[in-house]
């Protein structure tokens, strides 16, 4: 999937760039390749830098302005993994606006949520044109979204009543 995002990156606004948190060799290796074939390989950065989880907000999130959440759809589950889905969850948590793919459960949330767009891996120029034009609203609807969705909190004690009744 990285690779279909990263041949879009010439139909971005201008101002926008890529830049991938790549942990895999294979990944490293797929976008080096693009980067240095491609006339906006100025467009493209590599983090290839294991964090520590719990520094991962910091320093890869608080630099970004928009998070992108696209999945290639493998098999059916694939079409609900949207609220187990850690990097959505960290961009939202940042009140970073998201532009994600379509698959059904992105869909609905962006729909219902506003914190985003859904598209297509070819529409995401379009897709950070249009978010840039109401991009405060869309970081409070992130940030609120993952207050009522996504914080372990929210979730705790009834987890730990299911538990104990085991």
């Amino acid at each position: 999937m990285i690779d279909k995002i990263a041949g879009t990156v010439d139909k971005w606004p201008d101002d926008c760039i890529l830049v991938v948190h790549a942990v895999s060799s294979e990944q490293n290796s797929i976008l080096e390749s693009i980067r240095l074939s491609k006339e906006y390989n100025h467009k493209i950065f590599i983090h290839n830098k294991v964090l520590p989880f719990n520094e991962i907000d910091e320093k890869i999130f608080s630099g970004a302005d928009i998070g992108l959440a696209f999945y290639d759809n493998i098999n059916s589950n694939f079409n609900s993994v949207a609220y187990s889905s850690g990097k959505l969850s960290h961009y939202l948590k940042s009140g970073l606006p998201v532009i994600t793919s379509t698959q059904n459960d992105f869909r609905e949330l962006t729909c219902k949520y506003d914190f985003g767009i859904s598209t297509t891996v070819n529409n995401i120029g379009k897709a950070l044109k249009l978010i840039n034009e109401k991009y405060d609203d869309f970081s409070e609807n992130a940030i609120a979204t993952y207050l009522e969705i996504y914080k372990y909190e929210n979730y705790h004690n009834n987890l730990m009543e299911t538990i104990d009744e085991l």
